[in-house]
């Protein structure tokens, strides 16, 4: 015998035998607590009317009177028609000496002291009677108060039938408290409600030995990897000489070594540390005590889950095998704001089916970080992530989404931003998730998270998450050259052609195509996005006829195939624009391809043309105008073959046969054929074939019912089947009639005789010369063959602009509105691009409204707008080198689009004050750039240029002081400027006589949208003005700024003599007009306002001020 082996094999059985044969036995009592002739029925312990629920029970020394190990526990089910087991219950037993329980949370520290007994399905076999488990860990009874903590998570609620447990009534003190929630699980932080109503128990204890188990199992430290276990000695009972633990991934304690993972049968430490685990696994612990002399207790036990382990890109998640809410292992969330709205997972069917994870939408401010497992990653490595996301619409709520990685799997641990959206809303109607597509690099080796921010009140889904390693360029090997190729150099005039590269490449990830367009071989644009393969559909036209293809390796160019150039043979080439005075006539030309002719459009599509011809002019235009010209080339229509069946000999059908032979001595294209199908159905094919047999073209398509109308005998109605197909010049081309069904199925209707005489006769450059039956009479079943030769006419239409001059001349007066002062009589309209060229009889616009598109005045011309009289610029004006000048109270307008235009040169506008003392003041704005203060009012006294502003000293505004010679007026912001302090008029200078003082303002004019950021301290109030050399509304004024100034806030005029005892501004409320009763603030403001009751009409003239 091996003495060795035999050895072995006794160490192992004896190992075995204490394993299984040391377990004491135990006298068992069973204990009831409660009235069990108790109706009282609507106690739900164990919560299925919830997806999730918790109770915590109070149960009294007095009320259990045996101690021991407590092995069994069982509730009362008094009613319920559903009997399905209740799925992920945990329970927990603790001794206690509390008697009674509060409405509050359990709390870290309380929840500490429980045990964990049991984890599984709780029973629901019957609709009534006693519900009982045998515990995972027998507990340690020693007498004391009794608290039972019982758990349930996620399970889909019943709305019915859900099981009632019995209860006995404690009402006169409580000591029930529970929790019960649809959409989160419960947390020792999560507060629960008392109530009177404790649950009847049933408890089974094991005593007699006096070798108690040990209490306040617990594990920590865990990791991947590695856990720490602990435990305390019994309280009371036997002496402990040693314990015995078992780590197990499955089995029971003591059950053999199948499922066990570590083991110790005589520990002296009451810790124990466990090395060698698996990431994201579930582990039974157990731990009894050793009392000696072969007496042991029961064992005690817990579970804990190893942490998730990092993974290897490439990484992927779609949620499918999640079941909803859940999440999927490994993944975490962050609920930062506390709500019951976060991350889980969703049956979203619309387009992401099955799952999807996502965050609800909230009537409150959603801030949900969700977290995915770990992955390594390496410093200096690009990864690619990739996701898709939806962002349902809402009138309401919108959604800022932000997606990070970082190390560690919270918000701190987020390091870099991917992606972040603000505000985001989708579209009404639509369903399509959109694709995320990034790379980065991270900066140093480890574990990283990808984390998704979903904030605000809208609602996110994410789906198919990826993340793969983009490999170093370096480790491909590239061709030096790369060429292109095309389905088909010569086009009419623009058709979609198929791109490729006939040069092999490296296939990786991170190799990615990007074709380029260019009408002219020099600039090119992208045409889309990188694509994965060279594979490129295409337009080919005049605006696109050069084509190249970059070969990128993570996102760099490493190669550029050599361009293909289109060859159109029907396009415009060239065009010439045409100018002229309004009312005389214009010439447009253009050149096109020898042979083909020029057509002349009014409208980019559609319509007749005007005129044919290389030159097209227009008799009499009163504005610039766009036309458009076209080429058209040379295009013929033929017809060949037999027309019909009946033409022919005698009738049959075929559903695969023979295909009939053509040639073509010049390039042309395939139209249509005419066929009379016999049979319905689906897979008919036209095929075309080379000499050789190769197939060049194939069609599929369905014939149906009511189209099927011929027989064998009778010629029903045809089906015309457009190919469109280019046949180049050859010989011996096949076009087949195919179908794989059997004899019967899918029949044309084809002659079995006759067709000798269509064959071998020329129609221009097509000859039918046969079929592949080698017989002259059979195999004819295409009828009324069209082809297209040439070219027809080019679908793109190419714009020339016939321009209106509007100059003046000054032939007559200085009148803007004389037409004879303009070019042609033809006075400008607001289409009109106006030039004055001439100073001859300078332009005066003396009353009502003068119009143009821009204007440019040409250098030593000038320009003026008298006083009541407006001019209208919608675009640019120019003034470089000229002057144009607006008068006091007149208008210098610029329409909408001038907020896209930039305003060149500088004009003077003129506004008088109103009159004034030498100590009065006024509010002046600048409706110009660049307006020094000191050089508008050179008189005034230096220290009297004042700017309204707040004072953080005083936490109030306050007029303060500027200097004029370095301050120029600021856009929109008023400025209190006293008036001159000397001036010729008799009795100014002592303060007797007043004057009105002309402000001039020389700068380029304001146009567009003007913002100022309004005060939000001290009382509020912003010192602006007027910013356009024209007048703006009140009511527009008060309407567009309706969402900053307060409801009840006013416009305030400063209109007043000087006097620091009385008022100063003026008033406008939407409600109407307060004038300033102090001296020399009334006058005519009323009348400068118009009527009170109707202040829709009121204007703030240009340069003026307000608070």
């Amino acid at each position: 015998m091996n003495t060795k082996n035999y050895q072995s094999y006794f160490t192992r059985v004896l190992l075995l035998m204490l394993l299984f044969s040391t377990k004491s036995i135990l006298a068992q009592t069973t204990v009831t607590v409660g009235n069990t002739a108790s109706t009282s029925t609507t106690e739900k312990v164990i919560n299925r009317n919830y997806n999730y629920s918790a109770e915590e029970i109070i149960y009294l020394s007095t009320e259990i009177p045996t101690t021991g190990n407590l092995t069994k526990l069982a509730l009362y089910k008094y009613s319920g028609s559903n009997v399905t087991a209740i799925d992920a219950v945990t329970i927990y037993l603790k001794n206690t000496s509390a008697a009674t329980l509060t409405s509050a949370a359990i709390g870290t520290s309380d929840f500490a002291g429980y045990t964990q007994v049991y984890t599984g399905s709780f029973p629901n076999a019957t609709t009534s009677g006693w519900a009982e488990v045998e515990l995972n860990t027998a507990f340690s009874y020693t007498g004391n108060n009794l608290s039972v903590l019982i758990i349930k998570g996620n399970q889909a609620y019943l709305s019915s039938g859900y099981p009632t447990y019995q209860y006995t009534s404690t009402s006169s003190v409580n000591r029930t408290r529970y929790y019960q929630n649809d959409t989160a699980a419960w947390t020792a932080g999560t507060s629960m409600t008392v109530t009177g109503n404790r649950p009847n128990i049933r408890f089974t204890i094991a005593s007699g030995n006096g070798c108690n188990s040990p209490t306040n199992l617990a594990s920590s430290n865990i990791t991947a990897t590695a856990a720490t276990l602990s435990w305390a000695a019994p309280s009371a009972g036997n002496t402990p000489e040693s314990y015995q633990w078992e780590v197990r991934s499955a089995g029971t304690a003591g059950s053999g070594t199948d499922g066990l993972v570590a083991n110790n049968l005589n520990a002296t430490t009451t810790s124990a540390n466990i090395i060698g685990l698996t990431g994201n696994t579930l582990y039974s612990y157990y731990v009894r005590t050793n009392c000696g002399s072969g007496t042991y207790s029961t064992w005690a036990s817990g579970t804990f889950t190893t942490q998730c382990g990092a993974v290897a890109a490439p990484y992927s998640q779609n949620f499918d095998s999640a079941t909803t809410p859940a999440l999927p292992s490994c993944f975490t969330t962050e609920n930062v704001n506390g709500d019951s709205s976060t991350w889980k997972t969703y049956g979203f069917t619309n387009n992401s089916a099955p799952n999807s994870v996502y965050v609800p939408s909230a009537s409150g401010s959603n801030n949900d970080n969700l977290y995915t497992q770990g992955i390594s990653l390496t410093a200096g490595s690009t990864y690619r992530l990739s996701f898709k996301y939806y962002i349902p619409y809402s009138f309401n709520y919108k959604t800022d989404f932000t997606v990070k990685y970082g190390m560690s799997p919270s918000a701190a641990g987020m390091q870099q931003t991917l992606l972040s959206l603000t505000d985001a809303v989708g579209i009404s109607g639509n369903y399509a998730f959109t694709t995320y597509l990034g790379d980065f690099i991270p900066t140093q080796t480890g574990t990283y998270y990808i984390g998704f921010q979903a904030q605000d009140q809208g609602e996110i889904y994410v789906d198919d998450i990826s993340l793969v390693l983009i490999p170093p360029c370096t480790t491909f090997t590239f061709p030096t050259t790369a060429t292109a190729t095309v389905s088909k150099t010569t086009i009419c005039s623009q058709e979609s052609l198929s791109f490729n590269l006939s040069t092999p490449m490296p296939t990786a990830t991170g190799i990615t195509y990007q074709w380029k367009s260019s009408p002219d071989g020099v600039t090119y644009l992208n045409e889309g996005l990188p694509a994965a393969t060279p594979v490129r559909i295409m337009t080919a036209n005049t605006n696109a006829n050069y084509f190249k293809c970059d070969v990128l390796c993570n996102g760099t160019v490493v190669l550029t195939s050599a361009p293909i150039e289109i060859n159109i043979q029907v396009s415009v080439l060239s065009t010439t624009e045409g100018t002229g005075c309004g009312n005389t006539p214009i010439n447009l030309s253009a050149t096109t391809q020898t042979g083909n002719t020029l057509k002349w459009y009014d409208a980019a599509t559609g319509g007749t043309a005007l005129s044919t011809g290389n030159i097209f002019t227009i008799d009499s235009l009163t504005q610039t105008t766009d036309y458009y010209v076209a080429a058209t080339g040379t295009e013929s229509n033929i017809t060949t073959g037999a027309p019909d069946p009946a033409t022919l000999g005698s009738l049959g059908s075929t559903n695969n046969g023979e295909a009939v032979i053509f040639s073509a001595t010049s390039a042309t294209k395939l139209h249509s054929v005419t066929i009379y199908p016999v049979d319905s159905g689906t897979n008919n094919k036209i095929i075309l074939k080379n000499s050789a047999g190769a197939t060049l073209q194939e069609y599929t398509f369905t014939i149906t019912p009511a189209e099927a109308n011929s027989t064998n005998s009778s010629v029903g109605s045809p089906k015309v089947v457009t190919l469109n197909w280019d046949i180049p010049t050859g010989t011996g081309y096949q076009l087949k009639w195919d179908n794989p069904g059997g004899a019967t199925v899918n029949r044309v209707m084809r002659n079995l005789g006759g067709a000798a005489n269509y064959y071998n006769r020329a129609n221009e450059n097509i000859t039918i010369t046969g079929n592949t039956a080698s017989t002259s009479t059979s195999w004819y079943y295409f009828y009324n063959w069209q082809f297209i030769n040439g070219c027809g006419e080019s679908a793109i239409r190419v714009p020339v602009t016939a321009t209106v001059k509007a100059e003046w001349t000054g032939d007559a007066d200085s009148n803007w509105s004389n037409p004879a002062n303009w070019c042609g009589n033809a006075l400008p309209t607001a289409a009109t691009n106006v030039t004055v060229n001439t100073s001859s009889h300078n332009p005066e616009i003396a009353t009502g409204t003068a119009y143009a598109n821009s204007l440019t005045l040409q250098p030593g011309t000038a320009l003026t707008v008298k006083t009541g009289a407006t001019l209208s610029v919608e675009n640019t004006l120019t003034t470089t080198g000229a002057t144009l000048t607006a008068q006091n109270n007149a208008a210098l307008l610029q329409g909408s689009l001038a907020t896209t235009n930039t305003n060149v040169g500088n004009i003077t506008a003129i506004k008088n004050s109103n009159s004034l003392y030498r100590l009065d003041y006024t509010l002046w704005s600048a409706p110009v750039s660049g307006q020094n203060l000191h050089d508008f009012s050179q008189q005034t006294v230096t220290t009297r240029f004042y700017e309204y502003k707040y004072v953080e000293q005083y936490n109030q505004e306050y007029y303060t002081t500027v200097d004029p010679f370095e301050t120029s007026f600021a856009t929109a912001k008023s400025y209190l400027i006293r008036m001159p302090d000397t001036d010729s008029t008799p009795n100014y200078n002592n303060g007797t006589a007043p004057i009105s003082f002309a402000g001039t303002f020389t700068g380029a004019p304001h146009n567009g949208t003007i913002t100022v950021d309004a005060s939000v301290n001290g009382r509020r109030y912003t010192a602006i003005g007027n910013p356009y050399p024209s007048p703006i509304s009140i009511a527009s004024f008060f309407t567009q700024n309706s969402g900053v100034l307060d409801p009840a806030s006013a416009i305030y005029f400063w209109r007043k003599k000087n006097n620091a005892s009385k008022p100063s501004y003026a008033t406008i409320t939407r409600a109407g007009y307060i004038a300033n009763t102090a001296g020399g603030g009334a006058g005519n403001q009323l009348d400068f306002y118009g009527d009170p009751d109707n202040y829709a009409n009121w204007l703030i003239a240009p340069d003026r001020d307000l608070l």
